[in-house]
């Protein structure tokens, strides 16, 4: 007998987990029991049912909490999913062209994510539209508007093909970057080809072309300079502050 799946049909998916579920040691177990489930059944075939008996949480509570099965999918993702955009965001604030360091963020997080085998189980299960909406509304809402400005740094540099709508490629870009995880696992090689040859004509200019007049006349280096640094700061911004060494308040407060 086929079970009915609890799932909302609200499409508002970004904000359905309170900022302070992760805090509560009660929604913890249950967005540990569903990676758990998900693991073991696939999500298409987990239920609220099978998350509350794995997790010794009752189908009220859960929710009460969450609201049901996407908001539970969502912080589950949100939560496995940072270290990966994390170092993603470190490696486009590096140094060099954008084409360089969206090759190494791509490449990074399409090979590493996989190993993660609560993220595993959700990406082999496939990326149905639903699934996708998930995907992105976690994913935008941590680098949106940082891709958004690392593409405005290249537009000025002159890396990037002529027309092209920042906010339309940067969904575009992260659809791409979801397709080659799930079609995974890859050699480097051959995932570094296919971003050269696939992914990055439709964003750059082919690297034949010399960006016209960009490092010759003073005006367009001032406008390089100011769009990567409002590129760094969002990069920069969108990245968790590292804690404060144990300590060091205290021996401020002494000095002061």
């Amino acid at each position: 007998m086929t079970r009915a799946r609890e799932r909302p049909a609200s499409p508002r998916i970004a904000s359905l987990v309170p900022a302070d579920m992760t805090s509560d040691a009660v929604a913890q177990r249950v967005i540990d029991a569903a990676g758990r489930c998900f693991e073991r059944l696939s999500p298409g075939k987990t239920t609220i049912e099978d998350i509350a008996a794995e997790s010794g949480v009752s189908r009220a509570t859960i929710f009460r909490r969450f609201g049901g099965w996407d908001a539970i999918f969502v912080e589950l993702l949100r939560q496995q999913s940072k270290p990966y955009v994390d170092e993603g965001l470190r490696r486009l604030a590096g140094p060099g062209l954008l084409r360089q360091r969206l090759e190494e963020s791509t490449v990074h997080g399409v090979m590493e994510m996989p190993r993660n085998r609560w993220l595993k189980a959700m990406l082999d299960d496939g990326l149905t539209p639903r699934v996708l909406e998930l995907f992105k509304s976690v994913f935008l809402e941590r680098i949106d508007q940082a891709m958004r400005a690392a593409l405005a740094g290249a537009q000025a540099n002159g890396e990037l093909r002529d027309g092209i709508d920042l906010h339309e490629l940067s969904e575009w870009n992260l659809r791409e970057f979801m397709l080659l995880t799930v079609a995974g696992p890859w050699d480097e090689a051959a995932l570094r080809r296919r971003i050269r040859q696939f992914v990055f004509p439709v964003i750059f200019r082919a690297e034949s072309e010399a960006p016209a007049t960009v490092e010759t006349l003073p005006d367009a280096r001032l406008q390089r300079i100011e769009a990567r640094l409002v590129e760094l700061h969002h990069l920069l911004g969108a990245l968790p502050v590292a804690a404060a060494p144990a300590g060091r308040s205290e021996s401020r407060k002494k000095k002061i």
